[in-house]
């Protein structure tokens, strides 16, 4: 399932951690190797191409393709409702521990992208975006639907208002894992 540019860094990462644990390095050694690579202009060329090439194999891959075809207007709303849930969850803590989050603004970002239907979805933020539906959308319409039915209610509008719900988060999962084409 993995394509080219992922046996590479793979296999780049790999050897990385080979060399590793061939020549053991202390703590200062690694600060020092740290500090030199942050300190090393970077090389501005490779870079971009590395970004192009990570890019055109994204872009080119027939399955994230279909995927991004086959999203409604539907799919992305129900995605955008779970990223601003997401958001305003993290806003409310940060507002009530002082500490800012650092990691909203990538939210945001998907949030956007998936409003403009950016490839981007279909390839960095899928599986956040999985989690945040799950943990955003997902347990509580179950969890409501317990509580509708522990209540023994008759209200079978109801049942069924959130079964759809339910059945509409749980098809854009398998969507998003590829199970749906």
């Amino acid at each position: 399932m993995l394509n080219e540019y992922h046996k590479q860094r793979n296999k780049a990462a790999l050897e990385a951690a080979r060399r590793r644990l061939k020549h053991p390095v202390s703590a200062e050694q690694m600060k020092e190797e740290i500090q030199s690579r942050l300190n090393e202009p970077e090389e501005v060329e490779s870079n971009d191409e590395a970004e192009a090439y990570k890019r055109k194999v994204f872009e080119i891959s027939p399955q994230r393709k279909t995927l991004l075809l086959s999203l409604d207007d539907t799919d992305i709303q129900t995605m955008v409702e779970a990223l601003e849930i997401t958001i305003n969850n993290r806003l409310a803590s940060d507002k009530a521990s002082g500490i800012e989050d650092h990691g909203i603004k990538r939210f945001i970002e998907w949030r956007d992208k998936a409003k403009m239907r950016h490839i981007c979805i279909t390839t960095i933020a899928r599986r956040p975006i999985i989690n945040c539906i799950r943990k955003n959308l997902l347990q509580p319409f179950e969890n409501q639907k317990f509580d509708l039915s522990i209540g023994l209610t008759t209200d079978s509008e109801a049942l069924k208002i959130f079964d759809d719900k339910i059945s509409l988060c749980k098809r854009l999962i398998m969507k998003l894992n590829f199970k749906i084409q």
